[in-house]
């Protein structure tokens, strides 16, 4: 399971490429780790590999998650619950400054999607950089004065593209 910040909420996908004899899936939510309610139920379809269910539910802590799978037999079983935080008082990942200075840019809103990828780009589409570090910050030092596009992706989706200007 993974997420990504939407406007006003949290879209939730997960993976079912190897899932055999599933007739649904159902996401539960919770704001204290106990408590689930069901937010949607998804029929399995052999075909589909990737399935995304938005939860509008804001949270000032964090919002926990988990899938009820149904089987062919009718037997349920729950995935361990997974914990979002919206980082952000809107939940979008943010890069800044636009103009950078001095050699670092910061990426927030990103503490807890995983699987990023995030990488910076000239003009001619040549990765400059890619090493974002673990605190958010993409050094930049040693990147000629220009303009450049900051382009954040999780597992192909692409989160984020940016223009930047470097001095």
């Amino acid at each position: 399971m993974w997420f990504i910040p939407v406007q006003g909420g949290v879209e939730i996908k997960w993976n079912a490429i190897k899932e055999k004899n599933v007739v649904s899936y159902t996401l539960e939510g919770s704001n204290n780790a106990k408590d689930f309610t069901p937010l949607q139920s998804q029929t399995h379809l052999s075909n589909q590999e990737v399935y995304t269910v938005t939860d509008q539910t804001r949270s000032q802590n964090a919002r926990y998650y988990r899938l009820q799978i149904t089987d062919e037999d009718g037997k349920t079983f729950s995935t361990l619950a997974q914990k979002f935080h919206f980082n952000t008082e809107d939940g979008f990942i943010r890069v800044y400054p636009t103009l950078v200075d001095d050699g670092q840019l910061h990426v927030s809103g990103i503490e807890n999607v995983h699987d990023l990828k995030v990488a910076v780009f000239d003009l001619f589409g040549r990765i400059q950089k890619s090493d974002l570090s673990t605190n958010g910050i993409l050094q930049l030092h040693g990147i000629p004065g220009g303009t450049y596009i900051v382009h954040i992706r999780q597992q192909g989706n692409v989160l984020l593209n940016q223009k930047i200007q470097v001095r």
